[in-house]
């Protein structure tokens, strides 16, 4: 087959300066696309007061605020039109990264133009609505997965970022070919330059930074402190850094299915027994007040740091001054920011679950504890508090990390798109039915 340069369209709900794991994969595969010689286009919604002006690739869709949720968009419903126009880029694989308005204009775009349309599941989006809508019936739950998997059966495939995910949907009765390729991170040589990594078959792999340039309302060191050395940094996080002061780390979207609320009590746990600990949360979202008034509820108001939403190069800052990073979520599809943490030999403490197991090698490279804060205080403290675990669980942590560099996951998606299109060729494609009906 000839690997002629490709179009490619990423369609999706959502995008900056909205920010998710979905989000970041699509930034990341874009750029390790476009620097294999494709094309990508992205087409999303609009956001008021965000001109985006400094985009390039990114086509801007009609949409309003989400009832009830104004931090989304609702793309408006000018299928027809906006098909007309999108079917202009002459694309050769349409890629949807979400199951809603914008994914069914991707698909109706692939539909008109005979391409291969696949669909990234982000989400487990029953999930979400256990940890947002805890009072909706199971049946509600069913009929989001039941809408879900219609929707990947509506694609020619299905991209899963981890094995857990994938067996989720094939057991949930997704029939399209589903395969397995992780979200991948920027592996960083001594030079500064990109790694290769290696390659990676079926595994794991949500940066929660945006284009803020330094803290939103923390007195922590500025951009250029950003740079200097680890005590610095440190020094800069609170006044009090003694010998014994050890700094837990979160990094992601602020949001309730992320289980915030479970990292607070672990610091309590950790303070009620003495320990000088600190929890430094990077990110922003909607939990931010009630995780802030948790923490002031508890006394913990000082020892919990928000910095706000940060650019990735000061993220990487706070993964290489901090002691362990922590992590709660149950109902991860990718869980990204621990690889990222493990790529830089920050030892991991995390809940267990399948996206968390899947990451650290069945918790080869990671501690995993169980959905208790007494046991995740016990576990930070046993590797905050010995150098050699910590050391160990750093070091293995680097070298499972390097298994998913951007350019190894790249390559995978790649491949994906050329066995599609020549599966696609010379096909008629089947008439997608886009009615939806609850079963």
């Amino acid at each position: 087959m000839d690997r002629t340069p490709l179009r490619i369209g990423f369609f999706s709900d959502t995008y900056r300066p909205y920010i998710s794991g979905a989000v970041r994969s699509m930034e990341l595969f874009a750029q390790g696309l476009r620097a294999r010689g494709h094309s990508v286009v992205i087409f999303a919604p609009s956001y008021p007061g965000y001109s985006g002006a400094r985009e390039q690739g990114v086509v801007r869709l009609p949409s309003l605020p989400l009832p009830g949720y104004p931090h989304l968009r609702l793309t408006l419903p000018l299928v027809e039109t906006l098909t007309g126009q999108v079917t202009g880029f002459d694309l050769d694989v349409v890629h949807c990264h979400s199951p809603f308005a914008v994914g069914f204009l991707g698909l109706a775009v692939a539909r008109q133009m005979e391409t291969p349309a696949l669909f990234s599941c982000h989400s487990l989006y029953e999930e979400y609505v256990r940890s947002h809508m805890p009072w909706a019936p199971t049946s509600f739950r069913r009929l989001v997965r039941r809408y879900t998997v219609d929707f990947c059966n509506l694609t020619d495939a299905v991209v899963a970022p981890s094995v857990f995910t994938r067996e989720f949907l094939i057991e949930a009765g997704v029939s399209v070919p589903v395969r397995t390729i992780p979200t991948g991170i920027v592996i960083q040589e001594a030079d500064g330059t990109e790694g290769q990594g290696t390659d990676a078959g079926d595994g794991a792999g949500a940066n929660a930074s945006t284009e803020a340039a330094r803290f939103h309302d923390v007195g922590g060191p500025a951009e250029a402190e950003m740079a200097a050395s680890r005590e610095t940094i440190r020094l800069g996080w609170t006044a009090a850094v003694g010998r014994h002061t050890r700094f837990l780390l979160f990094v992601g979207r602020l949001s309730k299915e992320k289980n915030l609320s479970f990292l607070v009590d672990a610091l309590s746990e950790l303070v009620a027994a003495g320990r000088d600990y600190y929890l430094i949360i990077v990110g922003d979202g909607p939990d931010r007040l009630r995780v802030a008034a948790q923490a002031e509820k508890m006394g913990l108001a000082r020892r919990v740091v928000f910095t706000g939403a940060l650019i990735p190069s000061q993220v990487q800052q706070f993964y290489r001054a901090a002691d362990v990073f922590v992590f709660a979520s149950p109902h991860e599809t990718q869980g990204l920011v621990l690889l990222e943490a493990m790529a830089n030999g920050l030892p991991v403490v995390a809940v267990d679950s399948p996206a968390s197991s899947e990451l650290t090698g069945g918790g080869d490279s990671g501690l995993l504890v169980p959905a208790d804060p007494s046991q995740m205080a016990a576990a930070v403290r046993r590797v905050a508090e010995t150098p050699e675990v910590s050391e160990r669980l750093g070091q293995r942590g680097r070298e499972r990390a390097a298994q998913f560099s951007t350019t190894a996951m790249t390559a995978h998606l790649e491949d994906f798109y050329y066995e599609l299109i020549d599966q696609h060729s010379g096909q008629k494609p089947a008439e997608p039915d886009f009615s939806f009906s609850p079963r």
